[in-house]
């Protein structure tokens, strides 16, 4: 990982890793980096999807490759 003034650069694959429902999360950048403003995570998506669920205080997006 490297950092400079309001820079975060990850390699691929870096970042905390989680796994849920079958599925690989890395968090690349948390809401600790960004003070709260947003987060950014790479999912790698071959089990089950996650319940149908809402978010009350959190907008979420998508970009699918």
């Amino acid at each position: 990982m490297t950092f400079a003034p309001g820079l975060i650069a990850l390699r691929p694959g870096e970042g905390a890793r989680l796994e849920a429902f079958g599925n690989l999360h890395i968090n690349k950048v948390v809401d600790d980096d960004t003070g709260g403003g947003w987060t950014l995570v790479e999912q790698h998506v071959t089990g089950a999807n996650p319940p149908l669920h809402q978010h009350e205080r959190e907008d979420e997006a998508f970009y699918v490759l």
